[in-house]
């Protein structure tokens, strides 16, 4: 036999809620770029400054972060050391943030999957179809073993051999840059898309 209770006969319960938990996710930690400071201004000092893997990219960052109209890298993907680093595409993105003007173009010998793959230039492309483009180089044109990037009219870059990671850089050679420029600007009009940049847009 079973006795329902009147509801006013039972004891008060206490009752706590507290509410919605929260879910802390901690932000992925960057490490801040490098401060650099080297004491060279694009334009000025005619000198050569030999240098390897880890200068290279020192004076990439330094020569993007001075540059006003134009960046012109080849065969970016024959040095994915190099160029898909964290901070060389935060130094682009501030390129073109800074200077909507400017334009960047990539040519490469193949989009192969080490260059598509992790921080790579193509992201910013995705983002900047107009200031940034990256294309391939015709596969019946010849594939020179350098790599080089012109900054404006006066910068440059060179890895003779990017296997090796090492090379040189001037920060006032209005001369190489136009003899370069002028290789560069053959073999981009002969350029294509890529199927695989496309499919890394998508």
């Amino acid at each position: 036999m079973r006795r329902e209770a009147d509801p006013a006969d039972l004891p008060a319960i206490e009752f706590f809620s507290p509410g919605r938990f929260s879910i802390h996710n901690p932000e992925e930690v960057v490490a801040p770029p490098r401060a650099l400071d080297l004491p060279w201004t694009l334009g000025e000092q005619r000198e050569l400054v030999e240098i390897d893997e880890q200068q290279a990219a020192d004076h990439l960052l330094w020569m993007l972060s001075q540059a006003r109209r134009r960046v012109l890298v080849y065969a970016a993907d024959q040095a994915v050391w190099l160029f898909n680093r964290r901070e060389v595409i935060s130094t682009l993105e501030q390129l073109v943030a800074r200077q909507p003007k400017a334009r960047v173009r990539i040519l490469l010998h193949e989009a192969s999957k080490a260059f598509v793959q992790g921080h790579t230039p193509l992201n910013l492309m995705h983002r900047f179809p107009s200031l940034l483009d990256i294309r391939k180089q015709h596969p019946e044109r010849n594939r020179d073993p350098q790599v080089y990037v012109l900054i404006d009219d006066t910068g440059v870059l060179m890895l003779p051999r990017a296997i090796r990671r090492e090379g040189f850089v001037r920060y006032n050679s209005p001369d190489q840059v136009r003899r370069w420029h002028g290789h560069f600007e053959d073999l981009w009009a002969s350029s294509q898309s890529d199927s695989a940049i496309r499919r890394f847009l998508l």
